[in-house]
């Protein structure tokens, strides 16, 4: 996962371009934590996620949940779906 913030925006980009991008845990763990961290910076207001390489595939979506981490994703969601910063 490579992750960059400039000017308000969150670029969160998957590196798995040899599976095209396709989500499995370890991905979904690290885009969890990403996304952790572009919720609590109050600098961010957009998120923008990306593969690298030519494509991105979902996987996966199931993965998302996997390790009690769910709530955090749902969590991230809203707050940003909310445009809020204290979730």
């Amino acid at each position: 996962m490579l992750e960059s913030v400039h000017e308000g925006i969150a670029l969160l980009v998957m590196n798995r371009p040899e599976r095209l991008n396709s989500l499995n845990s370890e991905l979904a763990v690290g885009l969890n934590e990403a996304l952790g961290r572009a919720a609590e910076n109050r600098d961010v207001r957009v998120v923008v996620i990306t593969g690298a390489g030519r494509v991105l595939r979902r996987g996966d979506l199931a993965l998302m949940g996997k390790g009690g981490r769910a709530g955090m994703w749902r969590a991230s969601s809203r707050c940003f779906a909310r445009g809020c910063k204290s979730c």
